[in-house]
């Protein structure tokens, strides 16, 4: 970029603040207006960064099984009652449950967390 290319072309963070206030037709000792606050929310929408959806419980769990101890588990479970170790079987079968529940509850948990301490603006006019 050269010294006499316009501001326009540069990025706002890169200019004075007055040059940027002035560029958006902001008075820098009253700020916008109401109307001219809503006419740019109708323009350009509401500030504000668009976010996903959480992942739902299922989606939690399904990533528990997906686990490679799980599905090593898993394929014990099954192997246990083909060979007629149903005790053995079941027992192995309730703790993957128990494994995946417990995985999917830490982890709903752990997501709630984040949502709490992350930073968040409710301003309104």
């Amino acid at each position: 970029m050269t010294a006499d290319a316009p501001a326009a072309t540069a990025p706002p963070w890169s200019l004075p603040p007055v040059e940027v206030a002035a560029e958006q037709q902001v008075d820098t000792d009253a700020g916008l207006g109401s109307a001219q606050v809503e006419e740019r929310r109708a323009t350009f929408g509401l500030n504000e960064i668009p976010t996903k959806p959480p992942p739902s419980y299922w989606h939690m769990v399904r990533g528990a099984l997906r686990d490679p101890m799980n599905l090593m588990l898993i394929a014990v479970a099954v192997a246990s009652f083909v060979i007629g170790q149903t005790s053995t079987g079941i027992l192995v079968a309730v703790l993957v449950a128990f494994n995946v529940i417990t995985a999917a509850n830490q982890e709903a948990k752990a997501l709630a967390t984040w949502q709490l301490s992350s930073p968040c603006c409710s301003g309104g006019s």
